[in-house]
């Protein structure tokens, strides 16, 4: 990162989540107050829809819903016993994180199609696409909801939050958005793609800064952390030029990563860096261990990657192969390592366990793939997904594989306090006789998706069918001692 300053590296005390943002106003900035709801019912909160975007509007004699949390304790407490749940209509939730009192945040997506109801309150777009953000309290009651978003689309792609729950947010959009403050620059990118933002929000939504990163092409945020000063550091990637806190970078090629730290209190970018070659080159994943980052990414052909004190060249073995590297939070490079095979290798999802190791998830078409100098995993068709551990050192420790002769898919992954991990949200895909594999289809409604690989073959080209929404078909917890894991895609 370019134009570091003194920063410190005590231990981090945030919480990671994934969501979103968005935000808009028509005519000027606004900021809001959220309501309040117990058991289903408002308790305050502003009616003033349109003088307050980002806040919802709460429904008169709002009745509890009708899956009220469960008090049945006949089980005796057995895990994954039903407790409640709780429906956001004709909208698509995008992350979740759990704060410092045991409440669900959430964000989300929801279109000009219709108003939606959280709870006791409402919430109405001003674009084609807006950003909700909810607290779900630990018995399912609605805390507060609001919205955010410009006249086009705004989507949240992911979040944390810190010690005191502020939510640090990054999301896209195009026209001009708004997060309960000044507007957005105006998106000036490839018409139907989007601009980065980056924001600081109180724990109730309040605004309190955000940034954009924008370009004359297009540009993706997909991760979000916290160093020990509480500041954010945001990896994601660009295409043509891409102008981070004032400062202009050309791609190399075709996408290139950045990562960059925005410091408290006002988001004032700390430090940038940005890398890349001639091929599409993405960082997934910031991970802050204490001392310095993890960006795990992908990339494709010859890149070099900006080391100290000499750059490492990295070639790809096939399309897309996996980097992992690690950054000082001022934006120094010190080492970085790779793995792939023949075909593509995509990351899902990766964490640091407790003791600084670095868990990651993602699929692979290649034939056989070999994660630095582990044993050889073999595809058994399609996509199939791995999951590996790496030391401190980013040296190998473990690698596994799992698949059938299709296309098989993880979405997340989740580190538990034993060291144990947990998969989840697979798509597991089955084969026709003559080779397209069948899996649930996504809705049909656009949304920007995330910034992985290149496209993968026609050949391979997956044939989807079944209930328009995305299916969570499997969820399994595996001893982390143990090469026996998958992983997901994005």
């Amino acid at each position: 990162m370019s134009n570091g300053s003194s920063h410190s590296d005590a231990g981090s005390g945030a919480r990671t989540g994934a969501g979103g943002t968005g935000g808009v106003s028509s005519g000027g900035s606004s900021t809001a107050t959220g309501g309040t709801a117990s058991g289903g019912t408002a308790s305050g909160g502003t009616s003033e829809v349109d003088a307050s975007r980002d806040a919802g509007t709460p429904i008169a004699d709002a009745a509890p819903d009708a899956n009220s949390p469960s008090t049945d304790a006949s089980d005796g407490g057995r895990r994954g016993r039903y407790l409640w749940q709780l429906s956001y209509d004709q909208s698509f939730a995008a992350h979740v994180a759990i704060d410092s009192k045991g409440a669900a945040i959430v964000s989300g997506t929801f279109f000009d199609t219709k108003d939606i109801s959280l709870g006791a309150f409402s919430l109405k777009s001003h674009g084609s696409a807006d950003v909700m953000l909810s607290r779900v309290l630990a018995n399912g009651a609605v805390d507060w909801a609001r919205g955010y978003g410009g006249t086009a689309e705004d989507y949240p792609v992911t979040f944390t939050l810190d010690g005191d729950d502020r939510i640090f947010l990054t999301g896209l959009y195009n026209g001009t958005g708004n997060i309960g403050g000044p507007d957005f620059p105006a998106f000036a990118g490839n018409p139907g793609r989007y601009d980065v933002y980056v924001a600081g929000l109180a724990a109730n939504g309040d605004y309190r800064w955000d940034k954009t990163i924008n370009t004359d092409a297009e540009a993706f945020g997909a991760s979000v952390a916290l160093d020990g000063s509480g500041d954010a550091l945001v990896a994601g990637s660009f295409l043509g030029t891409a102008k981070i806190g004032g400062v202009s970078h050309a791609s190399a090629g075709g996408w290139d990563a950045f990562v960059a730290r925005y410091d408290e209190p006002d988001g004032t970018l700390g430090a940038a860096t940005v890398f890349g070659g001639a091929g599409d080159d993405k960082a997934s994943v910031a991970l802050y261990t204490g001392s310095d980052v993890v960006v795990i990414g992908t990339f494709s052909g010859a890149v070099t990657f900006p080391t100290t004190p000499m750059a490492t060249t990295l070639t790809s073995a096939g399309g897309t192969d996996v980097f992992v590297a690690r950054v000082s939070t001022s934006g120094v490079m010190s080492r970085v390592v790779a793995f792939g095979g023949s075909g593509d290798e995509v990351i899902a999802q990766a964490h640091l366990d407790g003791a600084g190791n670095v868990v990651l998830a993602g699929s692979f078409d290649s034939p056989t793939l070999s994660v630095l100098g582990g044993k050889a995993l073999s595809s058994a068709g399609g996509d199939d997904f791995f999951v590996a551990k790496l030391s401190p050192s980013l040296a190998h420790v473990w690698s596994t594989r799992f698949g059938g002769d299709a296309d098989d898919l993880v979405r997340d992954l989740a580190v538990m306090p034993d060291g144990s991990l947990a998969p989840a949200n697979l798509e597991i895909g089955s084969r026709s006789e003559t080779g397209p594999s069948t899996r649930r289809a996504r809705p049909t409604r656009a949304r920007p998706a995330r910034s992985t690989s290149s496209s993968r073959s026609s050949t391979r080209t997956a044939t989807r069918s079944g209930p328009s929404r995305p299916a969570v078909l499997r969820q399994t917890a595996v001893s982390a001692s143990r090469s026996t894991l998958p992983a997901r895609s994005i």
